[in-house]
C-alpha cells in the first residue's frame, strides 16, 4: 500500500513539473493569436477573435521586421567574428616572432576594440601612451623600493585601477601587475620592454585591422540593403 501511494505522489509530482513546463508553452503560443490590446486586459484566456496578424506582419517583407533583425544578427556575428581574428591574429603573430606574453598582444586587442569599435581609434592612443606611462611608473617604483616590497607594487596597481575613473589611468596602473610578475622571468628592463612594445603593437594593428573590418562590413550592409 505503501508502495502505491509513493508511486501516486511521484506520478503527481511530475504531471506537476510536466505542466509547469509546458502551460507557459501553450500560454505564449495562444497568446501570439491576440492583438496586444486583448493581450492588454485577457493575458490567461482564449482570444475572442483569433488573429494572424502577429505573424503575417513578422514575415511581410513590407514590414522589413524578418529582414532587418536577420541583417543586425549578420552585423553583430560579423563585428564579432572581425574581433576574434583581430585577437587571435595578433597573438599568432607575437607566436611566430618567438616572443613571451602573447597573451598581453591578445588583451589590448580586446581592450581597443571593446566595448564600441567606433571608439577604437581614442582608445588605441590611450592604450599605447598610457602602458608608456605605466611602465615608467613601475620602472620608477622597482628601483626605489627594496626587493621585499615587488610583490606589493601589483597591489598598488590593483589599487590605482580601483580608483581610475577613466581608461587612460586603468590601463596604466594596470601594467603593475603584469609587470610584477613578468619581471621575475624577464627581468625589469626586458618586461618593460615587452610590455611596451606588445600594447603598442597591438594598438596600432587592432585600429588598422578595425578600419579594414568596418568597410568590408559597410560594404556588404550597402550592397544587401540596395538588393532588398
Amino acid at each position: 500500500m505503501s508502495r502505491d501511494i509513493k508511486k501516486v505522489t511521484l506520478h503527481i509530482l511530475l504531471l506537476l513539473f510536466a505542466a509547469a513546463a509546458v502551460v507557459p508553452i501553450l500560454l505564449m503560443f495562444v497568446n501570439s493569436f491576440k492583438t496586444g490590446s486583448e493581450l492588454a486586459k485577457n493575458a490567461w484566456g482564449i482570444p475572442s477573435f483569433w488573429t494572424f496578424s502577429n505573424y503575417t506582419s513578422l514575415v511581410s517583407f513590407n514590414s522589413g521586421i524578418l529582414v532587418r533583425t536577420f541583417f543586425n544578427s549578420v552585423f553583430v556575428s560579423v563585428v564579432y567574428t572581425m574581433l576574434t581574428l583581430i585577437v587571435s591574429s595578433a597573438m599568432l603573430i607575437m607566436s611566430l616572432l618567438g616572443l613571451p606574453r602573447a597573451m598581453w598582444a591578445g588583451i589590448a586587442c580586446m581592450s581597443v576594440c571593446l566595448p564600441f569599435t567606433e571608439d577604437c581609434k581614442g582608445r588605441a592612443g590611450k592604450r599605447g601612451m598610457f602602458n608608456i606611462v605605466g611602465c615608467i611608473l613601475f620602472a620608477v617604483l622597482y628601483l626605489i623600493l627594496p626587493e621585499s616590497m615587488y610583490p606589493y607594487i601589483g597591489m598598488i596597481g590593483g589599487i590605482g585601477v580601483g580608483y581610475s575613473a577613466g581608461y587612460a589611468w586603468q590601463t596604466a596602473f594596470n601594467t603593475f601587475g603584469a609587470l610584477s610578475i613578468a619581471s621575475g622571468l624577464f627581468g625589469m628592463t626586458g618586461a618593460v620592454v615587452l610590455r611596451i612594445g606588445a600594447n603598442v603593437f597591438s594598438s596600432i594593428y587592432t585600429m588598422l585591422a578595425n578600419k579594414l573590418g568596418d568597410k568590408l562590413v559597410q560594404h556588404m550592409w550597402v550592397r544587401k540593403s540596395a538588393e532588398i
